[in-house]
């Protein structure tokens, strides 16, 4: 055989080689199923931003004159010294008992 000869049959190995890489590579690819998106995740993440979502929209609960006064009695009372807070508790019992009577 002459050079060409051997030359063109190197090529031709080569050539063949390939074409059969190619044609395996194809035949996997087309008997796996593709590959599908991760929809658990982004399932998640729009229930957790519909949750947020929801959670803005309500109303914010504005205090009414008995909360402001009952928080400022509350903050009265924590500046006593313990005996006289014990006091301001017998006595706002008392008064409350007589008012549910």
């Amino acid at each position: 055989m002459n050079a060409k000869t051997e030359s063109a049959l190197k090529l031709q190995d080569i050539h063949d080689s390939s074409s059969e890489t190619d044609s395996t590579s194809q035949q996997t690819s087309s008997t796996r199923p593709p590959k599908r998106k991760t929809t658990g995740v982004t399932d998640l993440s729009n229930e957790v931003l519909h949750s947020v979502n929801e959670h803005f929209k309500r109303p914010l609960l504005k205090d009414d004159r008995f909360d402001i006064s009952g928080k400022n009695v509350a903050m009265k009372l924590r500046e006593l010294p313990k005996q006289q807070k014990l006091i301001a508790e017998k006595i706002m019992n008392s008064f409350k008992r007589k008012w549910e009577i």
